[in-house]
């Protein structure tokens, strides 16, 4: 099944991406349309099953179709926009979001209604006639919203900005009212193959409508009386004039989704905007200020940062440790895990030593932080930390990879022995809730490597060729290597580690006879996996590690030449 989630920061990344891959769009196309018109699709959010029967399918109009009760193509991209942008929340924000949308009437409100108890929906009535004919539902002008400053985590708005006469004033607008960190969704129509907006219309200086090109004008729900005058159709200048309005990042989603039922014609996917505040109140600035030790000395900066990252259970642990014993590396194992402190939210590099001041250790000039989860706001915490770095300290990025079918086998052996849960078990059940969690999380560990060209390491190369994958480690990073690197275990403190202790064998350091126990036990239980709807999406990064086992360790861009694709565009979702 073909599901497609790339971003696109400029019109000639999209270009790029095109001219590798028009070659594949009616293939794609096809075969989603065919699995929906086979199995049906889910409701993002939701995850309430359609069957084929339930949906209305126009293949002249595949966006505006693929339908139920009021549910198209392009709705379901907004939503699913909106699923994927929780992740980039805090866990506290994740909870209970609150959430501005620009309508109220539509399917995609009542979803949002159901799904989020602080959730106000609105639409746009300027006369007070239509504000008491649709009472309690409240007015909305995206170019004046009647809202405090940080009220929203997230705004919301389908089919938008259009019909908005100075869509840099509605930008501003969304800015005020989302909290910092805060997140704008939007789908709309949109010219994919045009640099510049589509301005149609404009205001003159005494508020007259100024048309540019013959007035264009669209159904308004609200008011079928009077249709909507479009001002402008968006290019990929709408990416810009956001960030000129002070949001930090701004970026265009392109879905494509048997799953959800995303599709379009002739491009396949459907295009959702994502803007986002900064953690700041506006543009990040990382600033560096003045943490100080307890004897008042500042903490210096690191001359090297190094984010090492895994899924749990992939031998990360391992890896830190054979850093760890390096005399000028600090290995700072799982901050983001073991730390609740709100700060290490938006942790930067300036700041780490200064909340995590028990890390520090003196005149260790590489710092290397590992983080693993299954919880994709534990990658973007990573990211934040490593754009943070300036001219003053190079950035390294590491992605360790492991066959993902061991990896939930040594979590359901977690589980048992060390984690307080004797009654976990392999099955499809636990399996389901294993990948679905994990696939999203590698998605995005994929894509910091592709953002930082990092290193993609193999496990099975780390455990079967130990001192060459030392040695091809520490020539990426750049540092001289150290004898008692080859043996670790000897040299290691323990007190300072964290993740999975038990991974390592103090009598022996690196054990390679855990690999063929795992793949006996494989063949074990495949059947009982193999039912799982995720099966042939792991099966997929299976492949991806097989492949980068036969080299060991390589750069991100060079592994993506060797297989003719880029893993972090074409995972499943």
């Amino acid at each position: 099944m073909t599901e497609l989630q790339v971003d696109f920061r400029s019109f000639n990344d999209w270009n790029n991406w095109v001219r590798s891959n028009r070659k594949h769009f009616d293939s794609w196309r096809d075969e989603c349309l065919e699995a929906i018109t086979r199995n049906g699709i889910e409701e993002p959010l939701t995850n309430m099953r359609r069957v084929p029967a339930e949906l209305l399918i126009n293949e002249n109009s595949l966006s505006e179709s693929i339908s139920h009760s009021g549910l198209n193509g392009m709705r379901r991209a907004g939503l699913y926009g909106i699923e994927l942008c929780l992740d980039l929340l805090n866990e506290d924000q994740r909870k209970n979001p609150r959430i501005l949308a620009a309508e109220a009437l539509t399917a995609s409100a009542r979803t949002l209604s159901y799904k989020f108890p602080f959730f106000v929906g609105t639409e746009y009535l300027p006369t007070k006639d239509q504000q008491e004919r649709f009472s309690p539902i409240r007015h909305l002008d995206v170019q004046d919203i009647n809202f405090p400053a940080s009220s929203f985590n997230i705004f919301y708005g389908a089919a938008m900005v259009e019909y908005v006469p100075d869509i840099g004033k509605c930008f501003r607008e969304v800015l005020r009212v989302l909290k910092p960190g805060g997140i704008m969704i939007s789908t709309f129509r949109f010219l994919q193959n045009m640099p510049l907006n589509q301005v149609r219309a404009d205001l003159g200086g005494e508020g007259e409508v100024r048309y540019l090109m013959p007035p264009q004008y669209h159904a308004d729900p609200v008011n079928p009386k009077n249709d909507k005058l479009v001002y402008r159709i968006p290019g990929w200048e709408i990416l810009e004039i956001a960030k000129q309005a002070g949001f930090e990042d701004a970026k265009l989603t392109y879905i494509l989704s048997a799953r959800y039922g995303i599709l379009n014609r002739p491009s396949p996917g459907i295009f959702v905007f994502c803007a986002v505040k900064g953690q700041d109140g506006g543009e990040t600035r990382y600033v560096r200020t003045n943490h100080r030790q307890e004897d008042g000395s500042a903490f210096p900066l690191p001359e090297k940062l190094v984010g090492l990252i895994s899924l749990p259970r992939s031998g990360s642990t391992l890896l830190a440790s054979i850093f760890s014993v390096h005399p000028k590396i600090n290995s700072v194992y799982e901050p983001w895990n073991s730390q609740e402190h709100f700060l290490m939210d938006n942790v930067c590099l300036h700041s780490f030593y200064n909340v995590l001041s028990g890390t520090y250790e003196k005149d260790k000039s590489v710092l290397l932080v590992k983080e693993t989860s299954t919880k994709p706001w534990y990658v973007q915490r990573m990211k934040r930390l490593l754009d943070s770095a300036d001219s003053l300290c190079s950035r390294k990025f590491i992605l360790l990879l492991r066959n993902p079918f061991h990896i939930y086998m040594s979590e359901i052996e977690a589980r048992v022995k060390w984690w307080g849960n004797p009654e976990a078990a392999i099955s499809t059940k636990t399996f389901d809730a294993w990948a679905l969690g994990s696939i999203r999380s590698i998605f995005r560990m994929l894509a910091l490597a592709e953002r930082y060209d990092g290193l993609l390491v193999s496990y099975e190369c780390l455990i079967a060729n130990p001192n060459d994958s030392i040695v091809q480690l520490m020539d990426y990073l750049e540092v001289p290597l150290d004898e008692r690197q080859f043996n670790f275990q000897h040299h290691m403190d323990m007190s300072k580690v964290r993740g999975d202790p038990k991974m390592i064998d103090s009598s022996s350091g690196v054990d390679a006879s855990r690999q063929i126990a795992r793949d006996d036990q494989f063949e074990q239980i495949e059947t009982i996996i193999s039912k799982s709807k995720y099966y042939s999406d792991i099966c997929k990064l299976r492949n991806y590690g097989d492949e980068l086992a036969r080299v060991g360790s390589v750069r991100y861009q060079e592994f993506k030449c060797q297989i003719g694709m880029s893993p972090a565009r074409y995972m499943p979702i």
